[in-house]
């Protein structure tokens, strides 16, 4: 984790790619059940489980931001989108075992 904040746009954007954020425990337990039915799920249920969560609706923008400089130029402005544009299997492969906030508090 950061021991202070960056000073620049691009030290936040090295530190963003670089750290393994941690999210709430509450969506860390909804992503795990909806893994659960993952063949079943929608990328809207997945949005909003995503939207609830300020820390992991910046990893899943942050993971749609990499995937599109490696397979497009176009841009993905929602969470909804950028779990579309990805799909439901590569969302659950990477967001699998996430850190949790509570825990790195504790």
């Amino acid at each position: 984790m950061l021991s202070r904040a960056p000073s620049t746009l691009q030290a936040w954007v090295r530190a963003i790619q670089t750290t393994d954020i941690p999210v709430l425990e509450r969506t860390a337990l909804a992503v795990a059940a909806l893994h659960d039915d993952e063949d079943d799920v929608a990328p809207r249920e997945i949005a909003e489980v995503v939207l609830e969560d300020p820390l992991m609706t910046l990893k899943v923008l942050a993971h749609a931001g990499e995937l599109r400089s490696r397979r497009s130029q176009s841009e993905f402005e929602s969470v909804t989108a950028s779990v579309l544009m990805m799909g439901t299997a590569e969302f659950f492969r990477a967001f699998g075992a996430m850190p949790t906030l509570e825990a790195h508090l504790s």
